[in-house]
């Protein structure tokens, strides 16, 4: 056998003892961890056992009982044994490997089954499913509510997720997620109040029958973007009507977020928009000019300051035209429609004071209710940068309004500062990736950058200016560092002497300023 024979010999044999101690402890590692979820999950079926309100005209089940006494008993069976033999004792993961994977499963079921029969009364409440409940919820658990506390009424079938994906990502989970510690209360249709409840009704989609226009509420193919539901039906249009023609309705975040998940798809897609340019409330005409002119140049259609006044459907109930004000009949395989949203207050109405469409709230959203809270879109809140009320319709505020409402309802007695927002946009759309912080208000805005649709890497932006400060800055294609200067500029609205010198620096401006305030603080 030559050397080289040998070494070769000798490296698989090095490798197969090194897979089998990887394989082996591996193992010992999957039992310490299911080990180790089973007696959690034991727990909590304890402490829903305690939770149970015998005196409750809510049916409870005798035979779960039993199950899960059942259960506990072979549970601190197999601690005792697991004692006996060692954790990590051959025996021990052998004997009980494949029993205690078994028996965490069957727990799980358990817990999530045991949530039907506890007492239908929660210290806490929130109404709603967005991205608030979500938030609401996590902090909840970071401040230590304890299981059974907590309960969500949602009108969707999943827990609260991360609504931008609907229309960044498309990114959808094979089964609904769980968020620990609270129990998820699907259309009960169950009174789960007291003695503090927190609300996040979040809002309603906006539809074209709103407008008055004939054949939305009847037609199959007609779809808006609100929830997974949507998202589903979107994807399943997409994939039924492979290289079809689709009309997007409205030239705000859905209709260009959308619009380009759709041309991703190798889908033909015209936007209708009846603003003179793409997010019209935001942009001013110039960024707006840039993406109009890249997505023309990925093929999509635009077609602005006009609107849809009625639908032509066929026999079967599909829309298959879509017919414009100014005139123009558009085909179309399927049409989706994101016009915007209205807060969902009706509920509230003649109860909690409201104020601009929403409900309004103190700096820790705090209602004219006690114990009762509103976060996210429905709250009109004092928003302390600027002086003044304001409803503000976006994620990072449904994110940190819920957080820092739950920070107030579970101080306990401790000082809790008031919010302190500024507000903050943001969008992804094929390669471009732009932010937006601050108020875009101002009597003069300062374009720089490349803002050549065609470049590899377009970096452009903007400051919006009033009365000599800083007051908004948008920038599309940041590193964290250059997002994070533009940040700095809206939070501390820099003052500004020469507009000029403002537009030669561009992004410079702000990195600099950023650089100096590291240096002094």
């Amino acid at each position: 056998m030559s050397n080289k024979s040998y070494m070769t010999g000798e490296s698989n044999i090095g490798r197969f003892i090194w897979d089998r101690i990887n394989q082996k402890w591996k193992i010992y590692t999957d039992f310490e961890e299911n080990l180790g979820v089973l007696q959690k999950t034991s727990r909590n079926l304890v402490t829903q056992l305690e939770e149970l309100d015998r005196s409750s005209s809510w049916e409870r089940s005798e035979e779960w009982e039993e199950k899960v006494e059942a259960l506990i008993d072979q549970v601190e069976h197999i601690e005792r044994s697991i004692q006996k033999w060692n954790l990590f004792s051959t025996v021990a993961v052998y004997l009980y490997g494949k029993h205690v994977v078994n028996k965490m499963n069957e727990a799980k079921q358990l817990l999530e089954e045991g949530n039907y029969y506890l007492p239908k009364f929660f210290k806490y409440l929130i109404l709603g499913g967005g991205v608030a409940a979500g938030y609401a919820a996590r902090e909840f658990v970071k401040q230590g509510v304890k299981p059974g506390e907590l309960g969500i009424v949602s009108e969707e079938s999943v827990t609260p997720y991360e609504r931008p994906a609907l229309s960044k990502g498309y990114l959808f989970p094979t089964n609904a997620a769980r968020l620990p510690e609270f129990h998820v209360c699907v259309g009960s249709g169950g009174e789960r109040l007291d003695p503090k409840w927190y609300e996040e009704k979040g809002s309603r989609v906006i539809k074209l029958s709103d407008f008055g226009v004939e054949g939305d509420d009847q037609a199959k193919n007609i779809l808006y973007l609100r929830d997974v539901k949507d998202a589903d039906k979107i994807i399943e249009e997409m994939r039924d009507k492979k290289n079809g023609k689709v009309v997007v309705v409205g030239g705000g975040y859905i209709g260009l977020e959308v619009g380009a998940a759709l041309k991703l798809n190798n889908l033909s897609v015209t936007m209708v928009y009846n603003d003179p340019w793409l997010m019209s409330r935001l942009f001013t005409k110039e960024i707006a000019e840039f993406y109009e002119r890249y997505y023309m140049s990925r093929g999509i259609n635009l077609i602005n300051e006009t609107s849809v006044i009625e639908l032509e459907a066929d026999s079967s109930g599909e829309v298959k035209k879509v017919k414009l004000k100014n005139g123009r009949e558009l085909e179309a395989d399927f049409v989706v429609v994101g016009v915007g949203a209205r807060p969902s207050t009706s509920l509230f109405q003649g109860q909690i004071e409201m104020s601009r469409g929403g409900i309004k709230t103190d700096g820790l959203f705090k209602t004219s209710i006690d114990d009762v809270y509103a976060i996210g879109d429905v709250a009109w809140f004092p928003m302390k940068i600027y002086n003044e009320m304001r409803r503000v319709e976006h994620v990072d505020h449904a994110r940190k309004s819920a957080m820092k409402a739950v920070e107030g309802i579970m101080a306990k007695g401790k000082v809790v500062e008031e919010y302190d927002y500024v507000p903050y946009f943001y969008s992804r759309v094929f390669d471009l990736s732009w932010r937006f912080y601050g108020d875009n208000v101002g009597d003069a805005t300062v374009v720089f950058g490349n803002r050549n649709p065609g470049a590899k890497k377009p970096k452009f932006g903007c400051y919006w200016i009033k009365d000599g400060r800083i007051m908004g800055g948008f920038l599309e294609g940041g590193s964290d560092e250059e997002n994070k200067a533009i940040q700095n500029m809206a939070w501390h609205q820099h003052k500004v002497e020469d507009l000029q010198e403002l537009k030669a620096k561009g992004l410079s401006f702000a990195l600099e300023l950023q650089d100096f305030e590291k240096k002094i603080f």
